[in-house]
């Protein structure tokens, strides 16, 4: 009876690594953010099946490798472009520091040494606006003045002057706020060169308003973005979406950061075990074909359920 058992478990394990094929339901949808778990805990269950039910388990062992690699392959290898006329490097930071972070000034002291030429923040609160104007050192921001007021909770910290800023609004027909795409352009004088970007914090799905929200605003950005799209353009966010939902971002031309990086984690339930197990993948950078990715990594933020995305992205010329 237990080895039955244990055949369901598996089954079920396999049928949530399927569900980044199918548009389903916001609930079924939800799952897909715990995918890498259901991958772990297969790769046990696989152990105990073959011990049950000894050669007849290649039947649903092979299935369980499809699936697998297809889902993390992408993570660990990525081919590169060789022969392409690199250009100067932009150091970047992406960070969900959480409204109620306490500990805000300790992660800008902690970073000041990556010497960032961007620093793309989410969930930064209002009242820390005044802190904000320090922290930023004299550097371009966007979200101080008043009439800007952090959109979404996104705030932005310069090398370089912001020449263009738009906010459009993702409309909904649900119940739930619209949610924001902040536009920003910034201009490198010594090169002469434009570097546009596209800031995004959708709701979190856990309902289904929230999921439609956050649906919409992958439809209004991926219209965005293509309509345009300049020569160096990059897409940020904490998009409340990992890389196995069917919803994932799919934007023409325009690559993830994380293919070929290894890294698969950037928010966690808590801090301490066991519930540090209940992690998924929802902090992400795109990049268009002006780019090569050179260097992506994750740090810790204090205060924050989130790790913040460090990566350096090459201009590439054509």
């Amino acid at each position: 009876m237990l080895k039955y058992f244990l055949l369901f478990f598996y089954l079920l394990l396999l049928s949530i690594l399927t569900i980044p094929f199918f548009n389903l339901p916001w609930w079924l949808d939800n799952l897909s953010n715990l995918i890498l778990m259901c991958i772990a805990l297969l790769m046990i269950a696989t152990q105990f099946l073959i011990l049950s039910f000894k050669y007849r388990s290649i039947i649903f062992i092979f299935p369980s490798i499809f699936l697998i690699s297809y889902h993390l392959i992408p993570s660990f290898y990525f081919s590169k472009p060789n022969e392409i006329q690199k250009s100067k490097s932009y150091q970047f930071i992406q960070a969900n520091l959480s409204y109620y972070n306490k500990h805000i000034e300790k992660f800008f002291n902690k970073t000041k040494s990556l010497n960032s030429d961007f620093m793309f923040i989410f969930e930064y609160s209002d009242r820390n606006r005044e802190m904000f104007l320090n922290l930023a050192d004299g550097k371009h921001m966007y979200g101080y003045d008043e009439l800007q007021g952090f959109p979404s909770g996104i705030a932005v910290i310069s090398k370089y002057p912001i020449i263009y800023s738009h906010l459009h609004k993702a409309k909904s027909k649900s119940k739930s706020k619209s949610a924001e795409i902040l536009e920003l352009k910034f201009y490198d004088k010594n090169i002469n060169t434009i570097i546009h970007s596209f800031l995004l914090h959708p709701p979190s799905p856990r309902t289904y308003d929230k999921w439609k929200v956050r649906n919409n605003t992958f439809k209004k950005l991926t219209t965005l973005v293509e309509a345009n799209n300049s020569q160096h353009t990059l897409i940020v966010g904490d998009i409340n979406v990992s890389p196995w939902s069917f919803h994932f971002p799919k934007i023409k031309s325009f690559n993830p950061c994380y293919k070929g990086q290894g890294y698969l984690t950037s928010w966690k339930l808590k801090n301490d075990f066991p519930k540090s197990l209940i992690s998924s993948f929802i902090d992400h950078c795109f990049f268009n074909q002006g780019f090569l990715l050179n260097n992506y990594s994750h740090i810790e933020i204090k205060g924050s359920d989130h790790q913040a995305l460090v990566y350096q992205l090459q201009l590439v010329i054509k």
